[in-house]
């Protein structure tokens, strides 16, 4: 049996509460050449469980044409505990998810 496994990349992502979140992957293409992610729609979505029908956070998502997304949590410090993620790309009307995970929170001390 062949398993065709179509699941975007998952991560865990830690944060420290306050701080500035932020991290950046690339897009590739078989031959390691960057995807050209100038023409995608992105939107990031923070959820205290996958299947809630309201976000509690939306991410900051910018991509470029040499295939790098940033992704960036506005507010680190209303972050709880343990929460979950994903980033969605439209083209076309083709929609992708490119990153699913989980956030984990830590709590800062300086304030």
């Amino acid at each position: 049996m062949y398993v065709i496994d179509q699941l975007p990349g998952e991560i865990e992502w830690r944060v420290y509460k306050g701080d500035t979140a932020t991290f950046s992957l690339f897009v590739l293409e078989d031959d390691d050449t960057p995807v050209d992610l100038s023409e995608w729609t992105f939107t990031g979505q923070i959820k205290f469980k996958p299947t809630d029908t309201v976000e509690e956070f939306t991410l900051v998502v910018t991509a470029t044409e040499e295939g790098l997304v940033t992704i960036t949590i506005p507010d680190s410090a209303s972050i709880e505990k343990s929460m979950y993620f994903d980033v969605q790309g439209v083209k076309d009307g083709i929609t992708k998810t490119f990153v699913r995970g989980t956030i984990i929170a830590d709590q800062d001390v300086t304030r």
